[in-house]
């Protein structure tokens, strides 16, 4: 199963007299963990829960779970809006 995040980034753009705000949204497919799969730099995942992204290329193995390795995963705290 596999969830999805949306992320909203948004850059103003100033001229002479007049200032307009550009928003964008990003939707990104996060999947569970798998071992003996190929993950790129930026992929996420959830294991245990939790979300990671991936910070290095790598092939992952059985011993080489997101939350204990810190050289290819980075931890993705939830963010709620309120």
């Amino acid at each position: 199963m596999s969830s999805t995040i949306a992320s909203t980034t948004a850059s103003t753009t100033a001229t002479a007299s007049t200032a307009s705000t550009i928003a964008t949204t990003t939707i990104v497919s996060i999947t569970p963990w798998s071992s003996d799969v190929f993950y790129n730099t930026g992929h996420l995942v959830t294991y245990n829960h939790m979300k990671f992204r991936c910070i290095a290329p790598h092939v992952s193995k059985m011993t080489m779970k997101p939350q204990y390795e810190p050289l290819f995963w980075q931890y993705v705290p939830v963010l709620v809006v309120s």
